[in-house]
């Protein structure tokens, strides 16, 4: 795996293009950070990977246009923006920068403010 440092973050490599067809769901975890990687018609998105509401495994989730729906309580969140579905659901999830250079899969991490 390598990483790439920027001005806000690293660019971590996660995983290869061929690991994660379309459709489906991963769990990553660069660093450390616990996260879902989504291929949704070929675009490649990362969020938190646990459900905010009741730490459902995001990873084991499915992909439904362009949402990640939660396996336990069927809660869906938008893998653009990590907004709830719901129009009365508050919660959401974290998203992250994902790019892939050649067939390596990297998602960056930001650096910490205190540091």
């Amino acid at each position: 795996m390598t990483a790439e440092t920027t001005q806000t973050g690293n660019w971590v490599e996660v995983t290869t293009t061929d690991k994660i067809p379309a459709g489906k769901v991963i769990h990553v975890a660069p660093a450390g950070t616990h996260m879902a990687l989504a291929n949704i018609a070929g675009k490649l998105f990362a969020v938190d990977a646990r459900c905010p509401h009741k730490l459902g495994p995001l990873a084991r989730g499915t992909v439904q246009h362009n949402e990640i729906v939660c396996p336990w309580h069927r809660f869906r969140f938008d893998v653009r923006t990590g907004q709830s579905a719901a129009p009365a659901a508050t919660f959401s999830v974290r998203t992250y920068p994902v790019r892939t250079v050649d067939d390596r899969v990297q998602i960056l991490l930001e650096h910490d403010i205190d540091n």
